[in-house]
């Protein structure tokens, strides 16, 4: 895809009282380090923006020292008129207080509204061209720096959805459910038992068939779990080969592209067999021309290097993980989770971060209400609804912003069933593609 760097805009009024506070922390994940800064340099032939808080220029704004920031003690009002013609869907806000609610607004009306946490966000608003554009921070708002730009040149995110094969109906097929997607993992359908051999539904044949026929072109990936004392057939290398002689012979059976591994969880003690599994499974793959892939939550994992550098890819299970105020799957969920997975030692390229297509309760209770149930009330920028969180079509392509500018594998929506139909304005795997595109 084109993509064009646009501007910098380093805001830098240095006032007394003005700090950003750390972010809140997940229940399940240590806090992350600062973020490296992706800085983007104002190209010299470009006329610069001019840029007032409250009604008053203050070149400062544009020009300033970038450790210093503006305080909001009241709340207040950032206005950007840009000159020329280039274009721009998403601007990144760094330096914000903890908790900060954003509004940003064109000259047709307003573009963006969310709740945001965390000190740095990229906000996708669409493609916008030239015109002006106001940003609303509330009372006692603080904030360092703002950049406008697209994805950075070059990057081509991959995306991808689960599907549990009780979730399929032929529709999808049709309703542009699918269609949009890069890969589709096909999961509950596959297990291994303590033999190493397979446990296989009796429908994932005729599904996979049917995909095949109807998206030629979608790459296929069917999760493998451990299942009635699975793990058992990991315990030995004559064991793993016959495992793994089975999934080569089911791949290439079902002509997929992949094999997914969900196991939740090995125990301490079967992390070494399961990571020589790994790195075997992978290099047989390899051979094949077939690709690996793991889902993971960031939380307690112990694979060895060697398997971290075999697995094409890991679905980064960035949900179900809860903050202090019981959101689950916030935007500094998503930034932490990566973190935790590249201090793992695994590369940006490797990595898919996943987006939930339901809701979890504030209190953490075990319900998991559908995103397609809510859509309506989700898409005017709030995400949450009576006591559930849920990640809204603006969140998800926040996110999309973020992998992009992490340069990750790409996104997955977990999972398909969930979501309402990809026609439909409401769909989130609309809005994902929207912001990859």
């Amino acid at each position: 895809m084109k993509q064009r760097l646009l501007a910098s805009l380093l805001i830098a009024l240095l006032l007394v009282g003005c700090a950003p506070r750390p972010e809140i922390p997940s229940q399940s994940m240590d806090a992350s380090p600062p973020q490296e800064s992706h800085q983007e340099v104002l190209p010299q032939s470009e006329e610069k923006p001019s840029v007032t808080v409250d009604g008053v220029e203050n070149a400062l704004l544009i020009d300033g020292d970038e450790n210093t920031s503006v305080d909001f003690p009241n709340g207040g009002i950032i206005k950007i008129a840009l000159t020329g013609t280039e274009s721009f869907d998403r601007i990144r806000l760094q330096g914000l207080t903890e908790k900060s609610s954003v509004v940003i607004a064109g000259e047709s009306g307003e573009l963006y509204r969310q709740d945001l946490s965390g000190s740095d966000r990229w906000c996708y608003i669409g493609r916008q061209t030239g015109g002006e554009l106001a940003i609303t921070l509330p009372e006692g708002s603080c904030l360092a720096e703002i950049s406008l730009s697209e994805a950075p040149e070059g990057y081509s995110g991959r995306l991808s959805a689960y599907l549990p094969i009780s979730s399929f109906t032929e529709n999808m097929l049709t309703d542009g459910s699918i269609s949009g997607l890069d890969e589709l993992t096909v999961n509950t359908a596959c297990y291994w038992l303590a033999d190493g051999s397979l446990e296989i539904h009796s429908g994932l044949a005729d599904l996979l068939s049917q995909l095949h026929q109807q998206l030629p072109d979608l790459e296929l990936y069917c999760t493998i779990n451990p299942k009635r004392g699975g793990a058992a057939a990991i315990n030995t290398e004559q064991q793993r080969k016959i495992l793994i002689d089975n999934i080569l012979d089911f791949c290439t059976e079902q002509q997929l592209s992949g094999v997914d591994i969900d196991w939740e969880f090995p125990s301490e003690n079967q992390w070494e067999a399961f990571s020589n599994f790994i790195a075997e499974l992978s290099q047989a793959l390899k051979s094949a021309d077939l690709k690996l892939s793991l889902a993971f939550y960031p939380d307690d994992i112990h694979l060895s290097s060697e398997a971290i550098k075999a697995v094409s890819k890991v679905n980064v299970m960035a949900y179900d993980q809860f903050d202090e105020e019981g959101r689950h799957s916030t935007y500094s969920c998503a930034q932490k989770s990566v973190d935790y997975f590249r201090k793992m030692g695994f590369e940006p390229g490797q990595l898919s971060l996943g987006i939930p297509a339901y809701g979890r309760p504030l209190s953490g209770e075990a319900q998991w209400p559908l995103y397609s149930e809510y859509a309506a009330d989700l898409s005017s920028g709030t995400n949450q609804i009576g006591d559930f969180y849920f990640n809204s079509p603006q969140l998800a392509q926040d996110k999309t912003a973020f992998a992009a500018a992490e340069q990750l594998y790409g996104v997955f929506l977990y999972h398909l069933g969930c979501d309402v139909p990809g026609k439909n304005e409401s769909s989130l795997l609309k809005a994902v593609e929207q912001a990859f595109s």
